[in-house]
């Protein structure tokens, strides 16, 4: 990551403390951005949100096999997924149903069985 004064020129930091060798030369202070990070890669972050969808609907059908003790439920083909949800309806599921405790998961089942009719 570059100091404040190399990004903003666009030439190459080497990065030195306390001072880097285009600040020395240029008698500038040399700062460096706390937590300038940017966050993970938005096509990793739809990959793990696409992951999760899959999982879901994994979990979705165990249950719905094991509930009903019928084998032939759990061929993903004959099973009608649960609705897709937007990305907020998502994160609103994810705050409203957390899948921590027994009844929390239950719930949660119940949830996609409902949105699945």
């Amino acid at each position: 990551i570059a100091c404040d004064n190399c990004r903003s020129k666009k030439c190459r930091c080497d990065r030195r403390v306390p001072s880097c060798s285009q600040c020395r030369a240029s008698s500038f202070i040399c700062r460096y951005q706390e937590g300038g990070r940017r966050g993970l890669p938005i096509a990793y972050i739809n990959s793990l949100e696409r992951r999760l969808r899959e999982t879901e609907s994994a979990l979705y059908a165990t249950l719905l096999a094991h509930n009903e003790q019928d084998i032939k439920a759990s061929n993903f083909g004959l099973l009608k997924p649960p609705r897709e949800l937007s990305k907020t309806e998502r994160q609103d599921d994810w705050k409203r149903l957390p899948l921590q405790t027994p009844e929390q998961l239950a719930t949660w089942f119940h949830e996609k069985q409902q949105q699945a009719v």
